[in-house]
């Protein structure tokens, strides 16, 4: 959903005439303001040297002017009420908010080419048109996140009530797009029955409080990898304990030495099976990995071996 701009945008600050070649067409400020009213569409205007790039740069124009729309109303939103970790975290949503290569709805509705052959278009957007495109799209990711968030209320405390609020985290993050394109456009933003993202994540990283684990690894190496699960965990905000736990994780590893095709280097095959039990002792879930690693001793790839398991619990998990 979300492309960054990488053109040159052209702006426009003075009013400009121009007439097209072999015509006396007049574009300016002034006519396209009658023909498109700002009341009722934000228009943008841009100059490349082929039809095609002027298109795309005045499309980017309204994009840009949406971005220090956004900008501006989210500098007042901060000075108002957010705090700390708050104001950060909407300071990250305007940088990815501000530039975008493409809003619906924008339509290139007049193009002219100089006598130097450049050639100028002006783009416009409906607001009326987008308001309603972006509203429906807010109020169906509502009801999404809604129902992912009361799934996961349901479902107690459990890996996968925590697997359905990540997924209303990722949904609501991706909404927030849709609302500060509302934003710009109509200088409020309407309420979701979800609250915000960060009431989300607030909500997931408590649901997770709620879970414990133990974790047991054989034939680890210096407890390499119990160290990366328990990181792991902790950065999900699970409680990682010894002893009598929500969870057990039994986690076993074995190595096997390979043949090298070059007889340069030894290679080592590494397996880690996982299995993530109950307090009944029940099969929740498994996790199984497995690969090779090389070096020019054995005891050299071995420990290559341990840190690319640590590193695919860390991404793969």
């Amino acid at each position: 959903m979300k492309k960054y701009i990488t053109a040159v945008l052209i702006s426009f600050s003075a009013v400009f005439l121009l007439a097209a070649r072999g015509r006396k067409d007049v574009f300016s400020f002034e006519a396209l303001e009658k023909k498109y009213p700002s009341s009722q569409y934000i228009t943008g205007t841009g100059q490349g040297a082929s039809l095609a790039s002027a298109s795309g740069a005045a499309k980017l124009s309204i994009c840009q002017t949406l971005g220090e729309s956004l900008k501006g109303q989210q500098n007042v939103q901060e000075s108002s009420y957010s705090t700390g970790d708050q104001d950060s975290s909407l300071k990250i949503s305007v940088n990815e908010t501000v530039l975008y290569e493409h809003i619906t709805g924008i339509e290139v509705k007049e193009n002219y080419r100089t006598k130097s052959g450049e050639w100028i278009c002006a783009a416009v957007l409906n607001k009326k048109d987008a308001e309603a495109y972006y509203s429906r799209l807010a109020r169906e990711n509502d009801s999404k996140i809604s129902e992912l968030v009361s799934r996961a209320v349901n479902s107690g405390a459990s890996f996968e009530s925590l697997e359905l609020m990540n997924q209303a985290v990722t949904l609501a993050e991706d909404n927030q797009y849709n609302l500060d394109i509302l934003l710009a456009l109509t200088k409020k933003r309407p309420l979701m029955t979800y609250g915000t993202v960060q009431s989300v994540m607030l909500k997931a990283k408590d649901m997770a409080k709620e879970i414990s684990v133990s974790i047991t690894v054989n034939n680890d190496k210096d407890g390499q990898v119990l160290g990366a699960f328990v990181k792991y965990f902790s950065e999900k905000g699970i409680s990682v304990v010894k002893g009598k736990a929500l969870f057990l994780i039994r986690a076993d590893i074995s190595l096997e030495n390979t043949q090298s095709p070059d007889q340069k280097n030894i290679f080592v095959r590494y397996i880690l099976n996982t299995t993530v039990l109950d307090s009944s002792e029940n099969t929740v879930k498994s996790f199984n990995i497995n690969g090779r690693e090389g070096h020019v001793t054995y005891e050299q790839a071995v420990q290559r071996c341990y840190k690319k398991i640590c590193q695919r619990i860390e991404e793969e998990y």
